[in-house]
């Protein structure tokens, strides 16, 4: 199964990311398939395919499992505001929530987890951390390009989320589907 480690936001940022989806649509109305609140959350590290928690052992989720739980961490804060235009902001194929907040305490905590996990994961990442929600993809034969888009990404902000306080994470299954992702959460992992 598709797996990977997530943390989880508050409803209410959820809430503010949807009005911002919802303006964004408003004044480029078709561009994005946009990321429902039930699959917001920021990606710590995607683990690919992995075999199931009764793989043999030292294998599969199990593994990762079992090595994820040794790790002691504090709880931390974030907060979520500010819009990234991915790959690149002259053609947005993905719209995204910056996360901010102890931004310095959250990259020590993924790189612990991507150290942890590395070598039991099926997929090696790679590129540096980027903490960030996504919120919209652009559909395939859209223009990323288009001056409706791009003039509507500039005009649109996201103000800065309350800070919240980060309490756990979890190792969170996907199964695609043709509307999009499902997600379910397979364990969550207390911080101290």
């Amino acid at each position: 199964m598709r797996a990977f480690l997530a943390i989880q936001v508050p409803d209410s940022v959820k809430a503010g990311l949807q009005a911002v989806q919802g303006q964004i649509e408003k004044g480029a109305p078709g561009f994005y398939r946009w990321t429902g609140p039930e699959q917001m959350h920021l990606t710590l590290y995607f683990l690919g395919e992995m075999e199931g928690e009764g793989a043999r052992a030292g294998a599969g989720l199990g593994a990762v499992k079992a090595a994820v739980e040794a790790l002691k961490v504090e709880k931390f804060e974030l907060s979520v505001g500010g819009l990234m235009l991915l790959p690149e902001p002259n053609v947005p194929r993905v719209v995204a929530a910056k996360v901010g907040g102890d931004a310095a305490q959250l990259r020590r905590f993924q790189q612990r987890l991507s150290d942890t996990v590395f070598n039991l994961a099926a997929f090696k990442e790679t590129r540096g951390f980027s903490p960030h929600i996504t919120i919209g993809r652009l559909k395939q034969g859209m223009p990323g390009n288009a001056k409706t888009l791009k003039r509507t990404l500039a005009e649109v902000a996201l103000e800065d989320s309350p800070r919240f306080v980060v309490g756990e994470f979890e190792l969170v299954s996907s199964v695609l589907g043709k509307q999009g992702p499902t997600y379910e959460t397979v364990h969550r992992f207390a911080l101290s």
